[in-house]
């Protein structure tokens, strides 16, 4: 009966255990389902923890470079040179880097040695006045070994007026200090695997360049020669006067002797200051000067100035005219008194190149000359007149 009673008294616990239980939580309405346990909410970090990185804030223009000045003495004779059709020749860009630049031209030819140097140089100043430069500056020459071609070219400037305002270099901004951004909740995706360090990528191939720019990169770097280097010609010329005559005159008689032929040579030094002149000296003596009967001769020396007119810097055959004035000396034979005077002289001559730097001549020519002596306190002309032929050689120093 005991028993009994225990376990009467354990059930009715338990049924009272459970109703406060049902009575403590409510049912769910019929329809909805019931409530999912919450996850634990994720905290984002604040602003004032992890800030976003700003972006860099843009670049300010650059301040425009002032226009560069110009030296007044510089201005000053460019006006002068260009007023005049005068290019002036420069070998340092320093002395033109604050012209204004007209750009480049470059001039071939197949003449060549110096002859070669004044046509291109030529050619350039004339590309020069055209575009209305006062300086210019060679570059770039270059020449063929098989054929002996020259090329160069030239940079002209206008220093009348200022070059163009160059922009100042821009400085980047100073980037923002970096902020770690904060991890994303994601998983990370898997990590690729390394390249082995014994391979490398395939590189990509390098584009051709031009001939023409190798040219261009190669030529800018040099520098030419300066252009008050003039090209020197010597030459030797062997004369020939078959038709000769000295004119004399005593107490204002005068007369003239034909003479026989004579024969002479004749050196020339000359510098061409362009290609259409020369300028140097030429002196020659002649001998043979007698009369047709006579046995004994004279030796005339002569020392003059000569000056060429022509074409004398380009292929093929070369006319040009020449003069001459100077002075003059007969040696008589016999201890004879030496007549002294001016000569004056012209002619024609034809020039072809042989070789390289050499150039075979030909000339025909009229020499006048005005000699005197005193002879037994009488003052006495002899002048003599020369018409001669010349075959001669000339060569580039």
């Amino acid at each position: 009966m005991l028993v009994v009673r225990v376990c009467g008294s354990f059930v009715v616990c338990a049924l009272l255990a459970v109703t406060k239980a049902a009575h403590a939580q409510p049912a769910p309405a019929p329809g909805i389902p019931p409530a999912q346990p919450e996850a634990p909410a994720h905290t984002p970090p604040s602003a004032a923890s992890s800030p976003e990185a700003a972006p860099p804030a843009p670049a300010s223009p650059p301040p425009a470079a002032p226009a560069p000045s110009l030296d007044p003495a510089v201005i000053q004779s460019a006006a002068k040179a260009k007023a005049t059709g005068e290019i002036i020749e420069v070998t340092d860009p320093a002395a033109v880097a604050t012209c204004f630049d007209l750009g480049e031209a470059v001039v071939d030819t197949t003449v060549q040695g110096p002859r070669g140097r004044f046509v291109i140089r030529h050619g350039l100043q004339t590309k020069a006045r055209a575009r209305g430069a006062s300086h210019v500056r060679y570059f770039g020459r270059s020449v063929l070994a098989d054929s002996g071609s020259q090329r160069e070219r030239g940079q002209f400037y206008d220093c009348t007026r200022p070059g163009a305002a160059r922009p100042a270099a821009v400085r980047p901004a100073a980037p923002a200090p970096s902020v770690a951004p904060a991890k994303p909740s994601t998983a990370a995706p898997p990590s690729t695997p390394a390249t082995p360090s014994g391979s490398r990528p395939p590189a990509s191939p390098a584009t051709p360049t031009s001939p023409a720019a190798l040219v261009t990169s190669a030529s800018s770097g040099s520098i030419a020669p300066s252009s008050s280097q003039l090209t020197i010609v010597a030459g030797a010329l062997f004369e020939l006067a078959p038709v000769t005559s000295v004119e004399g005159a005593v107490n204002n008689i005068s007369v003239t002797r034909d003479a026989a032929t004579a024969y002479g040579i004749s050196g020339n030094v000359e510098a061409l200051i362009s290609p259409f002149v020369a300028l140097g000296l030429s002196p020659g003596l002649m001998f043979g000067l007698r009369s047709a009967t006579a046995v004994a001769s004279d030796t005339q020396f002569d020392l003059r100035a000569r000056m060429r007119v022509g074409k004398l810097v380009d292929d093929g055959f070369l006319p040009y005219a020449y003069g001459t004035v100077g002075v003059s000396w007969i040696f008589g034979p016999n201890n004879e008194p030496t007549a002294v005077g001016a000569v004056l002289g012209a002619g024609i001559g034809l020039s072809h190149q042989v070789e390289h730097d050499v150039f075979v001549t030909f000339e025909l020519g009229y020499q006048h000359g005005f000699q005197g002596a005193t002879v037994n306190d009488t003052d006495v002309d002899a002048g003599s007149r020369l018409f001669h032929l010349g075959l001669g050689v000339n060569w580039n120093l």
